[in-house]
């Protein structure tokens, strides 16, 4: 022990104003560091679009003359939840929306009409030094190309013991979002009536036929 060595620390000692002193000094350097710091992160936020989502819910019940007839269990038109999800979710339905929406011209669907980034202009020169195909760039009306960006914005699901499905849309575009989930179930139901008839169609040629071989 040696009290040439202790120091004592008194609350006299703090000086708001030495601190004061100190940043005034380093206000330039500070601002500079803090620009330097939020320069790329205010680039990133500005450049961030706003994603807007339409939500819509369609419920899946029993026609009533199915529902009334209990003692039948051989029809095959029942609707099931998880049946007419995977209806919804079916390619024609995907690439009538498509069509009818007009997705190929945006921006946001289409991958022909985005620009490249240098990232991946670098990727591409890099990967023709070892392929000797010429790289063909995407096309524009390429339909198999704007169906992947379709799925990842859409969302259809249905929870367990209910009967009601729920379609979800994200866009940058909120009359588009909120405008693909009602086509959607506009378009099931369309293809939905078109099977009921053409199966009414059906059994109708049918009739007519044992009614002609009975009155022969």
């Amino acid at each position: 022990y040696d009290p040439r060595f202790q120091v004592e620390t008194k609350a006299d000692n703090f000086d708001l104003a030495s601190i004061y002193r100190l940043v005034r000094r380093r206000m330039i350097m500070i601002i500079t560091i803090t620009m330097l710091l939020m320069a790329p992160a205010a680039i990133m936020i500005f450049g961030l679009k706003p994603t807007y989502q339409g939500w819509a819910r369609l419920i899946v019940h029993q026609p009533l003359a199915t529902s009334l007839d209990a003692d039948d269990s051989s029809h095959s038109d029942l609707l099931d939840a998880k049946s007419e999800t995977e209806r919804l979710l079916s390619r024609s339905i995907a690439e009538r929306v498509v069509r009818e929406l007009q997705l190929n011209v945006r921006e946001e669907f289409n991958p022909a009409l985005r620009e490249i980034s240098l990232i991946e202009r670098i990727r591409t020169k890099l990967r023709g030094l070892f392929d000797t195909k010429k790289p063909t760039s995407p096309l524009r009306d390429n339909i198999n190309a704007i169906i992947p960006e379709y799925y990842r914005a859409l969302g259809v699901w249905h929870e367990d013991k209910s009967d009601v499905v729920q379609i979800s849309f994200n866009s940058t575009d909120p009359l588009l979002a909120a405008a693909v989930p009602n086509r959607i179930i506009s378009i099931y139901l369309d293809e939905r009536k078109g099977s009921v008839d053409a199966r009414l169609e059906a059994a109708g040629e049918w009739i007519r036929q044992r009614i002609t071989e009975q009155q022969a």
